[in-house]
């Protein structure tokens, strides 16, 4: 909950698995008021670092990062990273001047992706999304305004090459410090489903069941007709991108990366 505020350098998990972290500076200097009750205030040049248990959370393929966070804009922030200790195998969570951006590297061509450019207030907290999904690919959300962003590649820490020695909250490295405050981080070993991703943002309970995710060449007509008009439809929130019905047994979350659909001439209207 980056509710630490004792004069040392320990940030406490408190969830059951207790992997606690190190911050570069006494938790005392740097809490302040929260978004839930304290929050961990980052200058650029610290950061909470949980490289002790890089073993186990570079085991990660599935995985779902989410944090309330107060941002000064700049380029190239980190909010959570993993590495090899270097920055030819690395996989990056940030705040890319005004956009959320998420980017990986695994010994090759670096590759990244981001959302557009978005508003960030002084002061405000935002609710801030990274879910990477070994079927589907990967997601960026800000659950304020329902910005997202999403790619198809679905590599995980588990996936880097090189293994995973470096774990940190706010940096990367040493280097691409945070500038702002953060605070409720929760990593999670799935990919959490659009319903879970509202309920953290309104401090609701979640199922933790993982999402479902229906390729688009299985959906019927009306079906992408329904995500032609989420998409297309200003009157239409943008978290319509992923429609929930219920199915004989279970309901399902459809999830679409790469559309390729067209709509009709007429297309139906849906308010």
């Amino acid at each position: 909950p980056m509710d630490d505020r004792a004069a040392d350098v320990r940030v406490t998990d408190t969830s059951p698995n207790a992997l606690h972290g190190s911050f570069a500076a006494n938790t005392a200097d740097s809490s302040g008021p929260g978004k839930a009750d304290r929050s961990l205030g980052f200058s650029g040049k610290t950061a909470a670092d949980l490289s002790k248990h890089a073993a186990e959370l570079g085991k990660l393929k599935d995985f779902t990062v989410s944090m309330w966070i107060q941002h000064t804009p700049g380029p190239s922030r980190m909010l959570f990273t993993w590495s090899d200790d270097g920055m030819k195998h690395r996989m990056q969570a940030e705040v890319h001047n005004a956009t959320l951006h998420f980017g990986w590297q695994n010994g090759g061509a670096w590759r990244s992706f981001a959302t557009r450019p978005l508003k960030w207030k002084p002061g405000q907290w935002y609710h801030v999304v990274f879910i990477n999904d070994s079927n589907a690919g990967k997601t960026i959300v800000r659950s304020n305004d329902g910005a997202r962003a999403m790619n198809p590649d679905a590599i995980g820490p588990a996936d880097l090459r090189a293994g995973v020695k470096r774990v940190q909250i706010g940096g990367l490295n040493g280097a691409y410090g945070f500038t702002g405050r953060i605070d409720d981080v929760r990593l999670y070993n799935i990919a959490l489903c659009n319903a879970d991703v509202r309920a953290l943002f309104l401090g609701k309970k979640i199922s933790g069941k993982p999402a479902v995710t229906i390729p688009l060449a299985k959906l019927s007509d009306l079906e992408k007709d329904w995500y032609f008009q989420a998409e297309k439809n200003p009157l239409l929130p943008r978290a319509k991108e992923e429609i929930a019905w219920a199915g004989e047994t279970a309901k399902r979350t459809l999830r679409l990366l790469t559309p390729t659909y067209r709509p009709p001439a007429d297309p139906p209207s849906f308010t």
